[in-house]
């Protein structure tokens, strides 16, 4: 049932983004992976429909506390939503709030959570526009190492 309320919600989030964020992120901790997943795949349009300081102080941390989620795809959800999500705060925001995080996620204990890291490199460099924070990574043969800190 309440995954059906995620997909519906999801579907409505662009007309009615300020009337429905709250009920988004009550769903973005729900007890079942499959609605965490639903919402999460439209965690970048919630950040896009908020203010700055709701973005700061409400959807960016309910967002951030799934990467210690239990279950490795919501992990590896967030991180693919990383890029979309850093278009819109910017480097300064993504250091000060997601660095960490995502860097915790090179050392995750689930392959596929470090996978998603490695590929969301490229495209976070892209969305933050800056060349010399990804110049802090190694790329080869598929495998990430963190350079810097």
């Amino acid at each position: 049932m309440r995954e059906s309320v995620a997909k519906v919600l999801t579907e409505m989030f662009s007309v009615f983004p300020a009337e429905l964020t709250p009920a988004l992120l009550s769903l973005v901790v729900d007890d079942e992976e499959s609605v965490r997943l639903i919402v999460l795949k439209r965690l970048a349009d919630v950040c896009g429909s908020v203010d700055k300081d709701e973005l700061e102080s409400t959807v960016l941390p309910a967002g951030l506390s799934l990467m210690s989620n239990p279950e490795w795809r919501v992990r590896s959800g967030v991180l693919e939503q990383l890029p979309s999500i850093a278009k819109i705060i910017g480097i300064d925001g993504f250091v000060s709030s997601v660095q960490e995080s995502y860097f915790n996620a090179f050392t995750d204990d689930a392959a596929s959570v470090r996978r998603a890291a490695c590929e969301s490199i490229v495209p976070l460099v892209e969305a933050l526009g800056d060349e010399e924070w990804g110049a802090c990574y190694s790329i080869s043969d598929g495998c990430c190492i963190a350079v810097c800190a």
